[in-house]
């Protein structure tokens, strides 16, 4: 899959402010709140974004341990670490992977960490 054309998920844990960049660059997006899914387990959440054949963007591990250890059935995660920082730091992140990355092969975990002045991307 072609990481333009993918569509995405954003976690309940992703800014609204990220969610918004997303759409404003023309991707395929929906974010947890409009699915009715805030609060919902993770395991909801996998379900659904499997369903529609999404890629999750969060900034919660315990996805990538329910699709290894659970065998929950996904498309693709994108885990944006540090967690819990500003919008535009982890959109500089997104950037950053659109970069580095043209194609994503289901089932994937994607892992960007931006250190601030590097930022390190791992596919799993």
């Amino acid at each position: 899959m072609n990481i333009i054309e993918a569509a995405f998920l954003t976690d309940e844990n992703i800014s609204p402010v990220f969610f918004e960049y997303l759409k404003s660059k023309n991707f395929n997006v929906k974010n947890v709140v409009e699915l009715q899914l805030n609060g919902q387990p993770d395991e909801e959440v996998l379900r659904i974004s499997q369903i529609e054949n999404r890629v999750i963007i969060t900034q919660d591990s315990d996805f990538g341990r329910l699709v290894k250890l659970d065998k929950i059935p996904f498309t693709g995660i994108i885990y944006l670490r540090p967690g819990h920082i500003s919008a535009s730091f982890h959109i500089q992140t997104f950037e950053a992977i659109l970069e580095a990355v043209a194609t994503l092969n289901p089932p994937f975990i994607l892992v960007a960490e931006n250190k601030g002045n590097k930022i390190k991307i791992r596919m799993r």
